[in-house]
């Protein structure tokens, strides 16, 4: 609460001339300043940092998405747009309501509601998951003021067939581990024994799915959908690491993926950066 006050406190007046209401603005802040102040926690897999007992590889995936909510959350920040703003909420929509959802009818019993973190963990994912759909259904405007769409700008063809494999596959990837988390294995999940765990690890593959299935249809889009990726790809590469050395055999398939989303991601990030330089 103290990192949302302060965060508004910097960002407010750039949210204001872009014209962002104050629900949305405070949700991408809320959701950037809890990404970087959660990812040391659960990272390290500190005891009622959660709101069921993690395996340690899944805590340090949590990490690394949190890790990437906060930096996507920044670059939004850093020039606040309504298309930018758009998406990062509906990225945020994408991952929390299909696990809430699935949390409450699913998997209730694997929380215990003698613990605090219960109650917050429940509080958070309520707040956040009703917020961020309001930039999927109106009536709550994003924008205070009325002003004239900008036509989107779709990315190069290449870019374009990129990112329709990518969201296709993260879809099918999470979708399936939401409807069949006890049959997948192996390359799918890592958890099959344990549901609850499982869906968590599949929201964020909903959301990287929803970032490149929004980066298909404008270009504005392409930045925080990449950084976002190479952000959570490397994070988890690491994740995976950190279990291979501890003599787990089992992430050797989630660390060759998300290593290679994460290296592709950077790679293109950085031509794009340079086409930008090099543009008269």
């Amino acid at each position: 609460m103290a990192g949302t006050a302060a965060g508004h406190v910097i960002w407010k007046r750039r949210l204001n001339l872009a014209g962002i209401t104050t629900l949305p603005g405070l949700l991408i802040i809320s959701t950037t300043v809890g990404g970087f102040l959660a990812a040391p926690f659960w990272w390290f897999d500190l005891p009622a940092s959660f709101a069921w007992d993690l395996p340690p590889l899944a805590a340090r995936m949590l990490s690394a998405a949190s890790l990437a909510f906060g930096v996507a959350g920044l670059l939004v920040l850093r020039r606040p747009e309504q298309g930018p703003c758009r998406f990062y909420n509906t990225m945020l929509a994408f991952c929390l309501v299909p696990l809430a959802m699935a949390a409450v009818i699913f998997d209730i019993e694997r929380f215990d509601f003698g613990l605090p973190v219960t109650y917050g963990f429940f509080a958070v994912v309520l707040v956040l998951s009703t917020s961020s759909l309001s930039a999927l259904f109106p009536p709550m405007e994003i924008v205070r003021v009325p002003r004239a769409a900008k036509a989107p700008e779709p990315p190069s063809p290449s870019l374009r067939t990129g990112f329709v494999f990518l969201a296709a596959a993260f879809g099918v990837w999470g979708v399936a581990l939401f409807v069949l988390p006890d049959e997948l294995s192996g390359l799918w999940s890592l958890w099959p024994g344990d549901t609850l765990t499982s869906r968590l690890n599949a929201a964020t593959k909903l959301a990287l799915a929803a970032a490149f299935a929004m980066a298909v249809r404008d270009r504005q889009h392409v930045a925080p959908a990449l950084l976002f990726a190479s952000v959570y790809g490397f994070g988890v590469l690491a994740a995976c690491l950190v279990s291979l050395v501890e003599g787990d055999t089992g992430p050797r398939g989630f660390a060759a993926v998300f290593g290679a989303l994460g290296a592709t991601s950077t790679a293109m990030l950085a031509a794009r950066h340079r086409s930008r330089d090099s543009a008269p």
